[in-house]
């Protein structure tokens, strides 16, 4: 770094410029060479490896599916795109649930008990995932272009004092941790979401702290520190609130994406680590929720630690110990992960058996930002039950189990193919606009915080459009009292350099 040891308590101010500006020289014809090799080589290694009863046409498709993920990562890093490459990886999560359980999946079915979708079918909603994909890609390069680029408020958090940033990370990372693990003491269910933000203060104080370490605001120790305690107890946390993978993929893309943010490299070793540990996690996750969630369960209200150590019992024996042979991990994992199978079986049902929702799951979008202690009989959302019972994924006698709605399927249940182009379409642009309110000249540290944090909930496209995209509003609520937070440290830390100033001026006098 080329800061002098009397701006080391300060933060840089050209935040925008370091995320920004790419060197050229670091992307020779020779790099982008072999980046197109090592794509043609997974691609090939994939199409080798795949299951014999999977066509050529299904395999075609979903090798497409990863060149069309090369032109973000491509444009981002020539620097074309200059914001965190949030795009590079949702597209490659995108890819993780529509494409690549072709490569692994023995069987093709909507749902574990009902036969294989016809490959008629599949190959029918594997065209249509790689529509949606180019639509979104469409919608986040278009949203500059468009009069709502604009029109878009852009907030500036500029965070100036390394002290008091530090201060505000360890307060939030050690606090998020305690509120992970034990609950607020009295806390109505209308008010459970402020238990949840609580908790994601530990995220937002972990990226503030990789981000000190990357600018060489934070010594060895520090750093040492963050690498070895703070990272592993909040994926480990992630893992155990979420009771499964899915925590934990966002836990660690928010990391990567912070990560990369500032090194302009995706570190593809943790990606491809954290790949690997989805095959081993995600069959765990059954047997985890009915030992810890279920009444009759033998963890059920048990702390944190117990359950802890009971997925790392589980983890050791399902790997070291051999109980799961690694196909039925790969197949019960990928079965999980893999959605293009039950989009093509509700593609297969609508409109021809059962008739499209017409806009129906998006009702509760309009709900969301009432909080509930102001309407306190505010409906529940139970649309991923509805789903089960409509589809047949459920029995109507078990009002409880909840299936997985991810958008692309919202949309097309609703709307039909046209839905999935303009839904689609209208989430890339939601993408751009959140982080062009944060990633732009005057932004400051803090809005590369928010930045990040704002969109890794994203990250979960298994989810519902409500439950991903309900709780924007009160996210950047809870970023404007992060950033009130520590905006008040940095007042009183300033306070504290004048006192002391003046109190050393007549000393030296």
């Amino acid at each position: 770094m080329n800061d002098g040891p009397d701006q080391f308590h300060r933060m840089p101010g050209d935040i925008y410029r370091r995320i920004a500006e790419r060197r050229g020289a670091e992307f020779t014809i020779l790099r982008q060479a072999v980046t197109v090799a090592v794509f043609a080589g997974i691609i090939a290694a994939l199409n080798y490896f795949a299951p014999e009863h999977s066509t050529p046409a299904e395999r075609l498709y979903a090798s497409l599916m990863i060149v069309i993920l090369a032109v973000p990562l491509w444009l981002w890093r020539l620097g074309i795109d200059r914001n965190p490459p949030f795009i590079v990886l949702i597209s490659l999560l995108y890819f993780y649930v529509y494409g690549f359980g072709v490569f692994l999946l023995e069987k093709f079915a909507g749902n574990v008990y009902q036969q294989d979708v016809s490959s008629r079918w599949v190959e029918a909603a594997l065209r249509l995932s790689i529509a949606g994909m180019v639509c979104m890609l469409a919608g986040y390069y278009a949203f500059p272009w468009t009069p709502l680029n604009s029109i878009t408020p852009r907030f500036r958090m500029k965070w100036t004092d390394a002290r008091a940033v530090k201060l505000a990370a360890v307060i939030m990372a050690i606090g998020g941790l305690v509120f992970a693990v034990v609950r607020i003491p009295g806390l109505p269910t209308s008010l459970a979401q402020v238990q949840g933000y609580a908790q994601n203060t530990c995220t937002i104080g972990v990226c503030a702290v990789l981000g000190l370490w990357w600018m060489g605001r934070l010594g060895r120790v520090s750093a040492l520190l963050f690498l070895a305690v703070l990272v592993p107890l909040r994926l480990g946390i992630g893992l155990l609130l979420a009771a499964g993978s899915g925590g934990m993929i966002v836990i660690t893309f928010t990391l990567v994406l912070m990560y990369a943010a500032m090194s302009h490299r995706i570190p593809w070793v943790l990606v491809f680590v954290g790949t690997a540990a989805i095959f081993v996690i995600r069959p765990l996750e059954m047997p985890y929720r009915e030992a810890t969630w279920s009444p009759s369960g033998e963890l059920y209200g048990a702390s944190s630690l117990q359950k802890a150590e009971y997925m790392s019992n589980l983890v050791y024996r399902t790997t070291v110990g051999g109980e799961v042979p690694p196909d039925t991990l790969i197949q019960m994992a990928g079965g999980r992960l893999s959605m293009f199978p039950t989009l093509a079986d509700v593609m297969a049902q609508t409109p021809s058996i059962i008739p499209y929702w017409g806009g129906v799951t998006y009702y509760p979008l309009l709900a969301k930002p009432i909080p509930r202690f102001v309407w306190p009989d505010k409906p529940e959302e139970v649309t991923g039950r509805t789903f089960g019972h409509r589809y047949g994924y459920t029995g109507l006698d078990d009002p409880g189990t909840s299936i997985n709605l991810p958008q692309v399927v919202e949309q097309y249940a609703n709307f039909g193919r046209f839905g999935v182009y303009i839904g689609m379409f209208i989430i890339g642009m939601i993408y751009r606009a959140l982080l062009g309110m944060f990633i732009h000249p005057e932004m400051g540290f803090g809005a590369l915080i928010a930045a990040v944090f704002i969109v890794s909930s994203l990250f979960d496209i298994e989810g519902g459009t409500s439950m991903v995209f309900g709780g924007i509003p009160w996210t950047l609520v809870y970023l404007f009292g992060i950033n009130l937070f520590v905006m008040l440290l940095h007042f009183e830390l300033s306070g504290l350099d004048q006192r002391t100033a003046a109190y050393a001026a007549p000393q030296q006098a």
